[in-house]
Parts: structure tokens; C-alpha cells; sequence
């Protein structure tokens, strides 16, 4: 509990922080037509705003599709557009974005029971990024099995219970 803690406030620091950089002008969170994000070109030769997409269904190999961005999408709205939300009930998300020679993770949280992504986490896509989405097969059974810890006991809150001897 306490790591997830920290790994939450870590991820609240991070999200501030790019906030403040982007807001003060830094170069890297450049978001003018003149940023070092070179744009893929299409056949005709013009330039495309696209990002790749991997899905890793269960039990099948790979696919990866390229997204075409129209407007400014979201990590919801790829995954509208590519229907995986009617495809999986659950699935792992994550960003990998390149911005010159450095290369950051972003991890999506997507909420099965709302079949949504979190706010929080409904990142903006850029072109080039590379979202990647697994298909997560556990159920609703496994969850409670989990629930339960290691062989099917719950887990202790800190505290034994003592039971008196006879």
C-alpha cells in the first residue's frame, strides 16, 4: 500500500512537472507548427499526422495499424476509432513517446467496469507516439480469488487474531 502511495505521488509530481515545463516554454514540450517532431509522410508525399498502434489480442500475434489523427485525440478516442473498446472488456495500455533522442512511458489506466479510460490518464496522442494495448483475459472470479491472497486467505490487516487453547 505504502509503495503505491509513492508511486502515486511520484506520478503527480511527474504530471506537474511537465506541466510547469510546458507552461515556461521549454523546448522539449515545444507544441508550435515549428517543433522537432518531424511528421510522417503518406504515399502522395504529403505529411500525415498518425500514430502507430499495437494490439496484442490474447493468443494471436501482434497487429500493428497506423491511426490517422484528425483533430486532437485522446488515448479514448483511438481506441473508439480502432473499436477495441467493444473488442476487449479489459486490457493494459501504455504510451511510448519519442521526443528526440529520449523516449518516456506513459501508463494508460482503463476502467473495465465504466469501459473507459480514467480521465487522468486520457493522455493527448501525438504523432508518432506508439500506443500499445493488451488484451488482460482475467474475470471478475479471478479478481476475487486475488482479493483473497495467497491460498485462499485473507489478507491479514497488520494485526494476528490470537485464538485461546483449550
Amino acid at each position: 500500500m505504502v509503495s503505491e502511495k509513492n508511486a502515486r505521488r511520484g506520478l503527480q509530481t511527474a504530471t506537474l512537472l511537465m506541466a510547469v515545463l510546458t507552461l515556461s516554454g521549454c523546448a522539449a514540450f515545444d507544441t508550435s507548427p515549428n517543433n522537432s517532431l518531424p511528421l510522417p509522410t503518406g504515399t502522395d508525399g504529403a505529411q500525415t499526422r498518425s500514430i502507430t498502434m499495437e494490439i496484442r489480442a490474447s493468443g494471436e500475434k501482434p497487429r500493428i495499424e497506423q491511426v490517422v489523427l484528425d483533430g486532437d485525440n485522446t488515448v479514448q478516442q483511438a481506441l473508439e476509432k480502432a473499436n477495441l473498446i467493444k473488442k476487449f472488456r479489459r486490457m493494459n495500455i501504455h504510451i511510448v513517446r519519442v521526443v528526440g533522442d529520449h523516449r518516456a512511458r506513459m501508463d494508460v489506466k482503463y476502467e473495465h467496469a465504466k469501459a473507459h479510460v480514467d480521465p487522468l490518464y486520457d493522455y493527448a496522442l501525438y504523432p508518432n507516439d506508439h500506443l500499445v494495448v493488451q488484451e488482460v483475459t482475467k474475470t471478475a472470479f479471478d479478481d476475487m480469488l486475488e482479493s483473497l491472497g495467497p491460498l485462499g486467505r485473507a489478507p491479514s490487516s497488520g494485526s494476528e487474531r490470537r485464538y485461546r487453547t483449550m
